[in-house]
């Protein structure tokens, strides 16, 4: 799990002058048997075409990622066995 999310730490498309942005994952919040490393790329995807777009007002930012970040599990293909 881990190296899928760090990607969006390095990603230099998500540097903002100014701004500071936490992706925080829960223990037990990515389901077992699900590709964590796809959910991680479809966050990060989101995070990309959205990022600007978030005023400063956090409530609304973690709202919206949130809801992004379920979506993304939801649409997440099973890891083969």
């Amino acid at each position: 799990m881990r190296a899928g999310f760090l990607a969006i730490e390095d990603d230099p498309e998500l540097l903002q002058v100014d701004r500071i942005v936490e992706v925080d994952i829960p223990r037990g919040a990515l389901p077992n048997g699900s590709d964590w490393r796809e959910i991680a790329n479809c966050v990060q995807h989101w995070l990309r075409s959205s990022l600007a777009f978030i005023p400063d007002d956090t409530s609304y930012g973690e709202t919206n990622l949130e809801r992004a970040f379920m979506k993304c599990i939801r649409d997440a293909e099973p890891v083969s066995q």
